[in-house]
């Protein structure tokens, strides 16, 4: 068991493989390394916001109970990488979860090819391929 709140915010921390400097930018705090070495601790109003953050709860953080830990740094972890996702983005994750591997490469490979097509056109170069609304806009002019 990680038995003190300093451990714990390290661990927490670490698990999500960012640096001190990052969480104390992100959440707008000082002596993160104190409070990590347990020579400091923060007020509740960093403990609140260390929470919400970790998606921990408080007494997870302050007292230690591990049943909530092992769901909480997973959960968090996610929330962190993916942030939260659109209605869309969730419909769109439903859709390519009915597909196989071979058409899910086919998707991935169209994404990577549309991606590649956008930042051309934001540098101002010309595209071989036209968008959609470009080649309807071009079809209407003709």
């Amino acid at each position: 068991m990680i038995d003190t709140l300093g451990k714990r915010i390290k661990m927490l921390r670490e698990n999500l493989g960012i640096t001190k400097a990052q969480l104390m930018k992100e959440l707008n705090i000082n002596n993160l390394g104190r409070f990590e070495a347990d020579e400091r601790t923060p007020g509740i109003d960093i403990i609140i916001a260390l929470s919400k953050y970790f998606n921990v709860s408080i007494d997870f953080l302050v007292v230690g109970e591990e049943a909530k830990q092992e769901f909480s740094n997973e959960d968090s972890k996610v929330k962190h990488i993916l942030g939260d996702l659109s209605d869309e983005e969730i419909h769109f994750i439903d859709l390519l979860r009915q597909v196989d591997e071979k058409e899910k490469n086919k998707i991935e490979g169209m994404l990577e090819l549309k991606i590649a097509e956008a930042q051309t056109n934001k540098k101002g170069m010309s595209s071989t391929y036209l968008s959609g609304d470009e080649a309807a806009t071009k079809e209407n002019l003709a």
